[in-house]
């Protein structure tokens, strides 16, 4: 039973059926044994194991193993539950907004309005610039083929 349940909570995918159920009969126990010693060498277990180890309890053997499954077990519900705490803040952070969050982004929009207060302020004012009107009978004048007479 602990077997397969570290093995499930590994989620690593695999094309075997690992149930475990507690009043099966020997046929069972044994095809589930097969199917546990198969999956683990997918699963880069560095240790060896028998079916008959398995079934004849045969502690020394499957001590290293279940060590090492309880570890990977862990280590991928640790990397489930920061996946799970980063979707749920994101979530989070869809729909509210916190208190000091709300502050900094007063914050920011009344910098970037002083600053877009400043910029205008401190445009530059061209005064000795011709006046669109001018140039234009200026170049009319001076057109040879279309020439217009100048008042």
């Amino acid at each position: 039973g602990g077997l397969v349940w570290c093995i499930s909570t590994c989620n690593v995918d695999l094309d075997v059926d690992l149930l475990y159920q507690e009043n099966s009969t020997i046929g069972q126990k044994i095809a589930l044994t097969e199917k546990i010693v198969a999956v683990l060498p997918r699963m880069k277990c560095p240790h060896d194991l028998q079916p008959h180890q398995i079934q004849g309890l045969d502690c020394v053997k499957i001590f290293p193993v279940v060590r090492w499954l309880v570890k990977k077990a862990m280590e991928r519900r640790e990397e489930m539950a920061q996946y799970i705490r980063s979707f749920s803040e994101m979530q989070f952070s869809k729909e509210y907004i916190l208190p000091s969050e709300k502050e900094k982004e007063q914050r920011i929009e009344q910098a970037v309005a002083a600053l877009e207060r400043f910029v205008d302020s401190h445009r530059p004012n061209r005064i000795y610039k011709k006046p669109n009107k001018r140039q234009n009978t200026r170049y009319q004048a001076t057109n040879p083929v279309h020439p217009v007479r100048v008042r």
